[in-house]
């Protein structure tokens, strides 16, 4: 494999499962979930019926307004942000985003991530000073996990440079690679 034209590494903040509360985190969602979904068919069902909701005794109010705070205690319980390091390669067709450990949400392990966007591919890219973050609008990119197979994504590709405050991206981008970069404030 060549070597890029230029390298930068950055780290990117990344919401991930807390070790061992991946159970936990699934089973609060579900709570979440179906608290809603009563909440939702309790108000259909008093509308269809004509029921008033504010006769409705305390004890169901503050048994769903119990398990909401069970299940919203749960959710922060089980996530934390960690910072990763990201290293962003420019070659001349094609820019490859790699992490050396990609936690998340949904995976206790943390396995390596690559992603590999051609430029030719890439519709837009914008760069939000507000949101400090990069968005890529592709037709398609390469997207490898550490011991599976590589799978081909479309749509947007997004990255975070909280962390990297003093470094501007739009410029960082228009100099080392064709695509143009659309600046929000």
């Amino acid at each position: 494999m060549r070597f890029p034209d230029y390298t930068a590494t950055i780290r990117e903040p990344l919401v991930c499962i807390r070790p061992g509360r991946g159970l936990v985190l699934r089973l609060s969602i579900l709570l979440l979930t179906l608290i809603g979904l009563v909440a939702v068919g309790g108000v259909i069902w008093a509308e269809i019926t004509g029921f008033n909701l504010n006769e409705l005794p305390w004890i169901p109010r503050l048994a769903l307004a119990g398990l909401l705070i069970l299940s919203g205690m749960g959710i922060f319980k089980s996530i934390r942000e960690e910072e990763v390091e990201l290293k962003l390669a420019f070659y001349r067709d094609r820019l490859i985003l790699s992490h050396d450990r990609h936690p998340s949400l949904w995976r206790e392990d943390e396995p390596a991530m690559t992603t590999e966007i051609l430029y030719k591919d890439v519709t837009g890219c914008i760069f939000s000073y507000r949101r400090l973050r990069v968005t890529l609008q592709t037709k398609g990119y390469t997207q490898t996990l550490a011991g599976e197979e590589s799978r081909k994504k479309s749509g947007v590709f997004s990255f975070s440079t909280l962390k990297a405050p003093d470094v501007d991206f739009a410029e960082l981008i228009r100099k080392h690679s064709p695509i143009r970069v659309t600046e929000k404030t």
